[in-house]
């Protein structure tokens, strides 16, 4: 069927859509340092942990799916 991503093609948009989201987390903690200071990384650090789980889970999911 066309515009249906095979599993490597789902897995692969998988990973690279999460990626993103973590990139775009602590890029936005980046710059709420240099703007706002080091206290400003505590409103961060759960958005920053839960992007790194959620990355390790995918990755994880990915794997067993390939099993």
């Amino acid at each position: 069927m066309a515009g249906r991503l095979s599993k490597a093609g789902r897995a692969r948009a998988e990973m690279i859509g999460v990626c993103a989201l973590a990139v775009l987390v602590h890029g936005s903690a980046v710059v709420g340092l240099v703007i706002g200071g080091l206290w400003t990384l505590v409103w961060f650090l759960p958005a920053m942990l839960g992007s790194l789980v959620a990355i390790w889970f995918v990755r994880e999911g990915i794997r067993g799916d390939q099993q």
